[in-house]
């Protein structure tokens, strides 16, 4: 009986710190939109470091103090794991959910029995695209739906290269050929004129934030940006839930 009533206690205990946890947790979020009105903060809750909480605001992460007086931009580590724990968090914040993604306004390339799935966002004029359009090609057993994303600004005369690759009849073969080839293949260079999800395309892109390409999206929602090795997307794709690895850091000396 005294055992039961002693862990009734400690029940009782650990949801009234719970609640005090959330309270404290609320008071900040309270404090930070009193504050700063024209800043959304999606969630606030404790971060591993005393006194310190970490504020996510759309798909971007800060810690403050509990006055909301102060903001930190940057990644928290834990040093003993080695472990980036900002990356994690941002990991999960900027998952896409792929199912709205217009599957028919991309290229289709399907290596061996396609299993696995990924997605990614290209630019035909991008140096870092070209680097990794041969990577991919290493990589068997997958279904690669790529979507047209021209970087004008960065790379003139993309938004035309994109247009004529689109309207060819065989989009992958004119795809390949220019990002391997540097040049537009016959059917390509000899395409009419057709309607495209380009600005389409674009519009998703800014919705999801991605500013730059190339931007991969694994079959959990996670985005890696930039070329990465074949071995590296292997590793996400082979994942139960695939997530991109967070950076560890090292620390020389002492």
């Amino acid at each position: 009986m005294k055992k039961m009533k002693l862990s009734m206690v400690l029940i009782a205990a650990m949801f009234a710190g719970n609640a005090v946890a959330d309270d404290a947790t609320d008071a900040v979020k309270s404090t930070l939109e009193a504050r700063y009105p024209s800043t959304t903060f999606t969630e606030v809750k404790p971060s591993p470091l005393h006194g310190l909480y970490e504020v996510v605001m759309g798909k971007n992460i800060a810690y403050t103090d509990a006055a909301g007086k102060y903001m930190l931009f940057g990644h928290l580590y834990d040093m003993k794991s080695q472990k980036d724990l900002t990356a994690d968090e941002l990991v999960s914040i900027n998952k896409v959910d792929i199912s709205k993604l217009p599957l028919t306004d991309a290229i289709k390339t399907v290596h061996g029995n396609g299993k696995r799935v990924m997605y990614v966002f290209s630019d035909p004029e991008c140096p870092y695209c070209k680097k990794l359009e041969p990577e991919l090609a290493k990589i068997d057993d997958v279904t690669i739906y790529t979507f047209i994303l021209p970087l004008e600004g960065l790379h003139p005369g993309s938004s035309e290269i994109s247009k004529k690759i689109w309207c060819s009849k065989n989009k992958e073969a004119a795809w390949k050929g220019f990002l391997t080839g540097g040049t537009l293949n016959e059917d390509a260079t000899k395409s009419k004129t057709c309607e495209t999800p380009i600005s389409a395309i674009a519009a998703i892109g800014k919705s999801l934030g991605i500013n730059g390409t190339p931007t991969m999206i694994f079959s959990d929602g996670a985005m890696a940006p930039g070329a990465l090795p074949a071995q590296e997307i292997e590793k996400h794709l082979d994942a139960d839930q695939p997530t991109i690895s967070a950076t560890k850091v090292k620390v020389s000396g002492g």
